[in-house]
């Protein structure tokens, strides 16, 4: 297992500010979020969530990274969350699992009951 450094945070930001995040793994000279780690902290290219990250983190981030708009992706917002994702450990799972599906059942899907209703997915 590799550890999360402070040069591996540094050299992660460099490459955030430099280039776009593409939905999937490889788009041209970019690679997606999880990539972008791996990329960093070995070398490797791969989707694999790195040992030392949270693997609910990991498998949230490569969900919704492929399903966001371009721009939300490559967004400031959503790139200065990724230096956070390694490191994390995974001690903390159940709770990471319960925060990320309250914030689905509770923000997003709401969020989204109108579209449904609009397209006849019915009742919430």
């Amino acid at each position: 297992m590799t550890d999360y450094t402070t040069a591996h945070r540094h050299q992660l930001e460099a490459y955030l500010a430099t280039h776009p995040l593409p939905a999937g793994l490889v788009s041209g000279e970019s690679v997606c979020t999880v990539a972008a780690i791996n990329l960093v902290m070995s070398g490797r290219l791969t989707d694999a969530i790195p040992d030392c990250m949270s693997e609910v983190l990991g498998k949230a981030a490569i969900g919704m990274q492929d399903a966001m708009p371009d721009e939300m992706r490559n967004s400031q917002r959503y790139k200065q969350l990724i230096p956070d994702m390694p490191g994390t450990g995974r001690a903390q799972e159940k709770e990471r699992l319960a925060i990320l599906m309250d914030w689905m059942w509770g923000t997003v899907l709401p969020h989204l009951q109108p579209l449904a209703d609009r397209h006849g997915f019915g009742d919430p």
